[in-house]
């Protein structure tokens, strides 16, 4: 693949030349060969052309330096971004915690972290350095009372160098408690850590809160006041009192942010971003969701103001991308290309399948209605084949491809196929569809050896039934117990038998055609990688591919389990990652589906390259 940049003239007298280009590298590849060529056809190749990879930026963003912006993201590489030129720096790959604020006097960020009833301080290096706690506090947790405690926001303040941060006590019973938030300061000069609100000193309930910002010398905060309205208020931090500055927003706001000039806050919410002037308290709303229809805001984790460039920026967990939101007209954009590949956003790739030279995808999109996307393993562009309507991802079901190129996939109990050349699509089971036995909850399905039936997993009925593709009938082919499982997760047919992957026991069996007997494969070998790996939960895996030679399995999950049938020996894909689906490309080679995107892995190395991503 060959790319060609024009340069333009050069007049001076140094015999070199600057400029820059925008390459999509093929799978696995990260450097390229460069060569110029002249007016009269001479070539020239340069030896060490600068290759600036494509950024990948996380969404936990926070204040750098003057017109900086830091992107973070733990154990993987994060970002400081020139405001002015959008250019990128990568910082390397370190840890923090919770809601990081930036102490520009040692260039370093603190975050905050709750364990064992106990609040943490962490400093960490922008530069390099291990993490170390600076301060701890026990906190107020009656474990009778409450469930957990998280920390939720911070704000800094730069004059007196003080870290504060917002934690807050989720209750067992919600009928009898609401959430309950405090406030505690931190002195990086004296290292002191104490409680700001208390009680004990303020006339008002105990709050629930969402975030907090420092601006005009003040700590003001987001308080919940229910499920839909939240209001602003004013903390005083020498005593503690909270006094209402705002008592209802309308957009459901989560973030709270100041501008430069400590003239104004701005609230940003699902719906809209609200601005509140400090001089006077008033409220007015702009970038605006039914003007923003394809930059939609999902879960915003991180706002940053950025007064040079009149914007704001909003990272978005729920969408894994980063807008910068104009002042002016609201309009949200992504000035910097955050991962690989152009096209609509990835949520949960449930199932993949490989047809021809692309990737289909059945993505769950959380509440909204899943998508069948097809995607190019060389660009990593995403097209959208088909909307899922009428229900969410949660029912995503499986994904086919035939022999004859016909698509099958399943969503909330039902089971269409697609034709991508006429892009004709049939119903083959669903609520009046077909005759025969009645189909409780499907939780996968796949075709019969020789692609004439489909067979599905039928949940609550406890059977695979078998659905005839040219008269739609239905027929129960297999009985849970006579499978001896509980729970049909997913199963893969194969000309010699039924894999079977027990979600509620995390075994893998094969149900032999031939013979009817039945063998359990991954039960004792995962046993031995639960006992090695913290958190290993077998209800977790909800997966199963098989390799097409039969000698090796993967069972998608957190985290993804390989297994090698033959000698009865599982090994982990990626320690710490949810893969949840996966199609064999190559040999040893996988492309996987996590959160957000696809992976292209290496099994023997565990080398892991994104290949597509928003």
């Amino acid at each position: 693949m060959a790319t060609l940049v024009d340069v333009g003239s050069d007049d001076d007298s140094d015999d070199q030349v600057s400029w820059t280009a925008t390459i999509d590298l093929p799978i696995g590849e990260t450097s390229i060969d460069v060569e110029v060529v002249d007016d009269e056809g001479l070539s020239n190749v340069p030896e060490n052309p600068t290759l600036i990879s494509r950024l990948q930026l996380p969404t936990t963003l926070m204040k750098g330096g003057a017109g900086e912006l830091l992107a973070l993201q733990n154990y993987s590489p994060s970002y400081k971004l020139e405001l002015d030129t959008l250019a990128a720096t990568e910082l390397g790959e370190f840890s923090v915690n919770w809601a990081p604020a930036l102490d520009p006097a040692t260039n370093h960020i603190l975050s905050a972290d709750v364990n064992a009833g106990v609040l943490q301080i962490i400093s960490t290096p922008v530069d390099g350095g291990l993490n170390e706690v600076e301060a701890s506090i026990s906190l107020n947790h009656d474990s009778a009372t409450w469930s957990f405690t998280n920390v939720i926001s911070s704000a800094f303040d730069a004059g007196s160098r003080r870290y504060f941060v917002m934690v807050t006590r989720f209750p067992i019973d919600q009928s009898i408690n609401v959430e309950e938030s405090e406030v505690y300061s931190f002195d990086v000069q004296s290292k002191a850590l104490s409680l700001v609100t208390s009680q004990a000193v303020d006339d008002r309930e105990a709050f629930s809160g969402s975030a907090i910002v420092w601006a005009d010398s003040k700590l003001f905060a987001l308080e919940s006041l229910n499920s839909l309205n939240v209001g602003i208020i004013e903390i005083d931090v020498d005593s503690g009192l909270r006094s209402s500055m705002i008592a209802t927003l309308d957009n459901t706001a989560v973030l709270l942010t100041a501008d430069s000039n400590n003239s104004a806050l701005y609230a940003v919410g699902i719906t809209s971003i609200a601005k509140i002037v400090l001089a006077d308290s008033t409220v007015s709303y702009f970038s605006e969701g039914v003007d923003n229809l394809d930059s939609p805001f999902d879960q915003p984790r991180s706002a940053v103001f950025d007064l040079s460039g009149n914007r704001i920026w909003v990272g978005d967990d729920g969408v894994n991308t980063v807008y910068a939101v104009d002042l002016d007209s609201g309009t949200r954009t992504v000035p910097v290309k955050a991962g690989v590949g152009d096209g609509g956003p990835l949520q949960f790739p449930r199932d993949l399948a490989l047809s021809g030279d692309a990737l289909l995808v059945l993505d769950d999109q959380g509440n909204a209605p899943s998508k069948l996307f097809s995607i190019d393993l060389d660009s990593g562009d995403r097209t959208t084949l088909i909307n899922i309507e009428g229900g969410n991802g949660a029912g995503a079901s499986g994904l086919v491809v035939a022999e004859d190129g016909l698509v099958y996939y399943g969503t909330n109990n039902e089971i269409y196929s697609y034709d991508p050349t006429t892009e004709v699509k049939r119903q083959l089971l669903g609520a009046g569809v077909g005759t025969g036995v009645v189909v409780g909850s499907v939780t996968s399905f796949s075709l019969d050896e020789v692609g004439e039936r489909l067979l599905v997993a039928d949940y609550v009925n406890g059977h695979i039934i078998a659905v005839d593709i040219a008269t739609l009938h239905r027929s129960s082919a297999y009985r849970y117990e006579d499978l001896s499982v509980t729970l049909v997760t997913d199963f893969v047919v194969t000309s010699e038998g039924l894999y079977v992957l027990d979600g509620a026991r995390g075994e893998l069996s094969f149900y032999n055609f031939l013979t009817g007997d039945k063998s359990v494969l991954a039960d004792t070998c995962m046993n031995r990688i639960g006992q090695n790996v913290m958190s290993f939960d077998y209800n977790s895996l909800n997966t199963v591919t098989i390799r097409a030679d039969g000698k090796e399995a993967l069972l998608g999950g957190s985290p993804m389990v390989r297994f090698d049938l033959e000698n009865n020996v599982c090994s982990l894909v990626e320690r710490g990652s949810y893969l949840v689906s996966a199609v064999y490309v190559d040999g040893d080679k996988i492309l996987a589906g996590a959160q957000n995107r696809i992976v292209n892995i290496d099994l023997p190395s565990g080398e892991s390259v994104t290949i597509s991503k928003l």
